[in-house]
């Protein structure tokens, strides 16, 4: 049972962030440490425990990579954007990414989002080249 008027008996709080930097990842969970040590929780049993870490991902694509983009149908050069993506995990594992998708970033995620008939029959068209790519490559 739970009211406004009552003290609970523990308390949890989950939150994410995402850095602009990689560096700032470091900050941020030292700050984070630093206050849960500190006396305003003295006399709590705290813990803080991470459940997911996904890296930044910084596309460091070489460029034979971008050649095969490019070849495919590829519009302009990666560019980095301020949102999150199981690229950077890849990335850590030194496996060549690319996030990739139609439309603009401007129209997504966001009420009433929208992509147009036309950028999806361009994507459709991208990732077909990509695959009959993939499909006609062995592995590195």
């Amino acid at each position: 049972m739970a009211a406004t008027n009552i003290v609970a008996e523990r308390c949890s709080v989950q939150w994410e962030y995402r850095t602009a930097r990689a560096q700032d990842s470091a900050v941020i969970k030292k700050t984070i440490a630093d206050y849960l040590e500190s006396n305003d929780f003295a006399a709590l049993s705290v813990s803080n425990e991470i459940e997911l870490d996904v890296p930044q991902f910084s596309s460091h694509l070489n460029d034979s990579w971008l050649a095969v983009l490019a070849g495919c149908g590829a519009k302009r050069p990666p560019i980095t954007v301020p949102f999150g993506s199981e690229a950077g995990i890849f990335e850590r594992g030194r496996i060549p990414s690319v996030v990739c998708g139609p439309g603009s970033i401007d129209q997504a995620h966001r009420p009433d989002e929208w992509i147009a008939c036309a950028a999806l029959q361009e994507a459709d068209g991208f990732m077909s080249k990509l695959g009959a790519w993939a499909s006609q490559t062995g592995p590195d």
